[in-house]
């Protein structure tokens, strides 16, 4: 007991000591005859720990912020005794070069919950400085709020710059080196209605469709061929058997065939795409393991 910093700076005389305490008036503690020993007194026993204590001391438990750095524990035990008696101060500290600094925050625990209530209703300044009032239940809750938003923001964040990463990491070398250069096709003038599977109707009897970059509801689309067929060829016969008048869903389509930078651009975008679609494979592989 003696080692405790507030009471070392009193005295650390334990016959000064066990005289004061038996000069307290809550009956806590009791001192021995020959005053060399003291305990809890058995009229006050520790309280057991059952969920209703713990759902009573939750409720006259808070949290405060806003004091200042240089705050003594006897100053703010005194402000908030203001409210009504209180049984615990914590003054919270972090550490910084080895020494313990206040952070200007502290839980309490006030002896009532009328008084807990009349303390976090009180907007009363602390020497001129608003201060932050909270349960102490509620403080852990919001700070729980923060970590998750924090880490799902983390999340986003990773997912964006690893999307970032594959676009800057698709070089020219890269296009050049997988693309089919004349199988693009750009298509548009599609009614409400289109769906891929009518567009690949179209097309598909005259070449291999790969793949259509299409939204249902948008009036514009793009058809990958693959194979011996080049675009050019399969949008000539499409026109040729439609008698030059394509139509998909009752909607007449106008069409040509990527070329220079548009081509280019298309293939660098699809390329990204398929990375993505790559790496999300890869971090679901990840999280099974």
């Amino acid at each position: 007991m003696i080692k405790f910093n507030r009471l070392k700076v009193l005295s650390e005389d334990f016959k000064i000591i066990a005289s004061a305490l038996k000069k307290s008036k809550n009956l806590l503690i009791e001192v021995s005859a020959d005053g060399l020993k003291i305990r809890r007194s058995s009229a006050k026993p520790l309280p057991e720990n059952t969920q209703e204590r713990r759902e009573d001391m939750k409720s006259r438990s808070v949290y405060a912020k806003g004091f200042p750095l240089d705050a003594t524990l006897d100053e703010i035990k005194a402000y908030l005794s203001t409210y009504g008696p209180v049984e615990m101060v914590q003054m919270r500290r972090s550490i910084s070069e080895g020494e313990k600094n206040f952070k200007g925050s502290i839980f309490a625990l006030f002896g009532k919950k009328e008084d807990t209530q009349k303390f976090l209703d009180s907007t009363e300044p602390y020497k001129g400085q608003e201060l932050l009032r909270l349960l102490k239940e509620a403080y852990f809750k919001s700070k729980e709020v923060t970590r998750k938003d924090r880490k799902a923001d983390g999340g986003k964040k990773k997912s964006e710059e690893t999307k970032e990463d594959h676009t800057n990491n698709i070089t020219d070398d890269d296009i050049k080196e997988k693309m089919e250069r004349g199988m693009i096709l750009h298509l548009n003038g599609f009614a409400a209605d289109a769906t891929r599977e009518s567009i690949k109707e179209v097309f598909d009897q005259y070449g291999t469709v790969a793949w259509i970059d299409f939204v249902k509801g948008d009036s514009e689309a793009w058809v990958r061929l693959t194979g011996e067929a080049s675009a050019q060829t399969v949008l000539d016969k499409a026109l040729e058997a439609a008698q030059g008048k394509l139509l998909v869903n009752d909607a007449e389509i106008k069409g040509n065939v990527l070329e220079g930078d548009d081509e280019v651009a298309h293939w660098k975008k699809l390329l990204q795409v398929q990375a993505e679609v790559r790496e999300r494979k890869k971090q679901g592989r990840g999280d099974r393991e």
